[in-house]
């Protein structure tokens, strides 16, 4: 290979590496890994899933053929792992205005955690809690 061959293989190489490492650098993270505040965004992550905090779901009412998606539960009275009150779309916007530490106890282990919630503004659907592990930026 000629001299300017290897320059653009060098280029195209040196171009994917620093977009690879752009890409790694605007990873979101989860309410739980960064305190947020302001606009964030409904996750159903791994962490959250796994906590039976979110899960697949259709709208209430809908026809069968309705789109299926990730649902992240929410409850509007106070920081709760069981008995949410509100079913939001993965991926929704939201406005953090408050954040207050739980402790959690894992079922399966005996395992206590402290969890951050966030009271979220939810545009039409108003005000709610949801576990850090299903909130990031």
């Amino acid at each position: 290979m000629s001299f300017t061959v290897w320059r653009q293989v060098l280029l195209l190489l040196s171009l994917l590496v620093l977009t690879s490492g752009c890409a790694v650098l605007r990873r979101s993270q989860l309410g739980t890994e960064i305190e947020l505040s302001g606009p964030a965004r409904l996750v159903c992550s791994n962490d959250c899933a796994d906590r039976g905090q979110c899960g697949r779901g259709t709208r209430a009412n809908a026809p069968q053929d309705s789109e299926v998606r990730d649902m992240v539960l929410l409850n509007r009275a106070s920081p709760q792992v069981t008995g949410h009150d509100v079913a939001v779309a993965a991926e929704t916007p939201v406005n953090v205005i408050g954040t207050q530490l739980q402790t959690v106890e894992l079922w399966s282990t005996g395992e206590r955690l402290d969890v951050p919630y966030y009271l979220v503004d939810v545009s039409e659907r108003g005000q709610a809690w949801v576990a850090g592990w299903c909130v990031g930026n």
